[in-house]
Parts: C-alpha cells; sequence; structure tokens
C-alpha cells in the first residue's frame, strides 16, 4: 500500500488515537517501528522473511518480487508512516502524557577492509545503504546524496511537505547493535548481475572477521 492511500484511509491516526489514550498515563516511550532495514531487506530484497518478495538470483529464489524497488518503497513508506503518526502524537496527546516517541534500528558498523581510497568510500556508501537510508531522512529530510546517485528513480521522492514533517519527528533513536564488517569497493558486476539488489546499489562488499578457535 503507498503512502498516499495509508494517509487517505486515516489508518495510522486511528491505531494511535486507540492506544495513547488507553495507555498513555503509563507509556511514556514509544517506538512506532522495531528495525525496518530487517523487514525491508528480508522481506522484499532477500525473500527470507514475510511476505517473501524479491527478484535476486535471476528471479529463481522468489515467486515475485522486485529487489531493485520494492525494499525502498517499503523504507520510504516506513518513515512516511512514522512522520504521520509522530506529528499526531505532538500534537494530540504529547502535552498531556508528557512522553517521547522514536524508532529502533539495526544498526550494523563498518570499517574500511584497507586503507585505500576506494575502501574508504565504499565503507562510507555501506553505512550509508544501512543506517543513513533511514537516519538521513530523520535529520536532514532526505537520502544519503549516495543513495540518490547509485540508486537513481528508484529511489522514491519525498514532497517538500513529506520532507518537512519527515525531518525532527523523533525525540529518540533505538539502537539495536549487533555488529560490524570489514567494508571493500566491489569492483566486480557479478553481484550486480545476479542480485540487482540494494546491496548491488551500494557498491560495496562487507564480510565479517571470523576466529577460528
Amino acid at each position: 500500500m503507498e503512502g498516499k492511500d495509508l494517509d487517505s484511509c486515516g489508518c495510522w491516526e486511528k491505531e494511535i488515537s486507540t492506544d495513547s489514550p488507553e495507555f498513555g498515563d503509563r507509556v511514556t516511550h514509544w517506538i512506532t517501528f522495531n528495525e525496518p532495514h530487517t523487514f525491508a531487506i528480508q522481506g522484499y530484497d532477500v525473500g527470507l522473511q514475510a511476505p517473501g518478495r524479491c527478484s535476486i538470483l535471476l528471479r529463481l529464489f522468489c515467486r515475485a518480487g522486485n529487489s531493485a524497488t520494492e525494499p525502498y518503497i517499503a523504507g520510504h513508506n516506513v518513515l512516511l508512516s512514522h512522520a504521520t503518526v509522530a506529528d499526531i502524537y505532538r500534537r494530540k496527546y504529547k502535552a498531556t502524557q508528557h512522553g517521547t516517541l522514536g524508532i529502533a534500528f539495526d544498526v550494523m558498523w563498518f570499517i574500511p577492509m584497507t586503507n585505500s581510497s576506494e575502501d574508504i568510500d565504499a565503507t562510507q556508501r555501506a553505512q550509508d545503504f544501512q543506517f543513513g537510508w533511514f537516519m538521513d531522512p530523520l535529520f536532514f529530510g532526505d537520502y544519503p546524496s549516495s543513495m540518490r546517485t547509485r540508486v537513481g528513480n528508484r529511489l522514491p521522492k519525498f514532497s517538500t511537505a513529506e520532507a518537512a514533517l519527515i525531518k525532527g519527528s523523533l525525540d529518540f533513536v533505538g539502537i539495536n547493535h549487533y555488529t560490524t564488517y570489514y567494508s571493500k569497493h566491489n569492483s566486480s558486476n557479478i553481484i550486480d548481475i545476479i542480485l540487482n539488489d540494494t546491496l548491488a546499489d551500494s557498491g560495496a562488499i562487507s564480510l565479517r572477521e571470523f576466529t577460528v578457535h
């Protein structure tokens, strides 16, 4: 469902209008979404979680989906719906309930595999396509410039009003940090061909270090 349909049906306002008056005297910290990057990727890029949509591996892995567009659409609608709920909460409930509202992310960290400028740039792109994908719109009103450049027209655009609504629409950021990766520039087009997804768009390859005992 596109963001405009969610807005026109008033679904988010109905949901928060039900929960906030019921629990607002006891709940002071609200989280709109937990780990949206995870379900955008797992659900719409690699198809390992619901709704199981993807087009990776030459469309052999999932029955339907488009890994080059749908993860970005899902993430875009997450940001729009979060901002809508934040606006409703601030206008209707915050003054009397004195609560705070935020969003929680799965956050990986990335360090360059080498000191080469290519790997350093790739490391920044890896961070942009993971954490910056959601944080930049929330703090600056738009996606990272690396995403705009590399994804192009497949990356949805915010209207002026949407950008203003999203920017600053949180009181805190929840961080679920799991691990750190070494990142390097992807100099091959193999990933582009077999995946054609968000990983391919980043132009970065990220690997964990394993220690054998």
